[in-house]
């Protein structure tokens, strides 16, 4: 069996030439068991999905402020950032919003779909009421950084158990041949550790705790 690694001056190949095992090893290649079925994307319920403050996605203190504010004494405590200007405009707001849950969720080409539901939900879901979004107060929240990522994460979470599916397993290449793979180099933890209980002599290891484990065998 051809043994591919080569470790700078440690031509690996070379170094298990007594060690060659007579039968080949396969090794079976399966394919991956979790797919995104993007189909799945036009079913998502805005209206479904709970408010922002009750996200474990959003930083206590605002969790805090915004819960006061919409949900407990629907009294205002929001305060005016002099220093920030006048708030965005409501289509720069969710515009920035939606990209953000594209981003988190790792999705390409979505904006278009993902644009009505995340308005959707900033406006009659996210404060835990219908809010009007042109309201200054409200673009102000909308406006915040930290606000816009905790949105975006919670959705992008929600998206992504909505679409990510569990396949049986299936084999992509079942007869597999660990002879048939390509040399590479390896850099890392070196001198290659020195082995008497594997099949080959020396050993490759990533990091000092791996090299423990082949060094200490249970």
């Amino acid at each position: 069996m051809y043994f591919p690694w080569t470790v700078r001056d440690y031509p690996l190949a070379q170094a298990v030439e007594d060690r060659i095992v007579k039968a080949p090893i396969a090794i079976p290649l399966t394919k991956p068991r979790l797919t995104h079925n993007l189909l799945k994307l036009s079913s998502l319920d805005p209206l479904a999905l709970g408010p922002i403050y009750e996200q474990e996605e959003l930083a206590e203190p605002v969790r805090v402020t915004l819960k006061m504010e919409f949900a407990i004494t629907e009294s205002e405590v929001y305060q005016a950032d002099l220093a920030a200007g006048s708030p965005s405009i409501t289509e720069e707001l969710l515009g920035s919003s939606t990209t953000k849950v594209i981003q988190q969720a790792k999705l390409t080409d979505a904006f278009a779909q993902l644009l009505p539901p995340v308005q959707t939900y900033i406006a009659d879901r996210c404060f835990g009421k219908t809010v009007n979004l042109e309201d200054e107060a409200t673009r102000a929240h909308l406006q915040r950084l930290d606000l816009q990522e905790g949105i975006a994460k919670y959705l992008a979470r929600k998206i992504s158990e909505l679409m990510v599916e569990k396949r049986p397993i299936e084999f992509e290449k079942a007869d597999f041949r660990l002879s048939n793979t390509k040399p590479f180099s390896w850099r890392r933890n070196l001198p290659p550790l020195e082995a008497e209980r594997t099949v080959f002599n020396y050993v490759a290891t990533y990091n000092d705790f791996e090299r423990s484990i082949v060094s200490n065998p249970r």
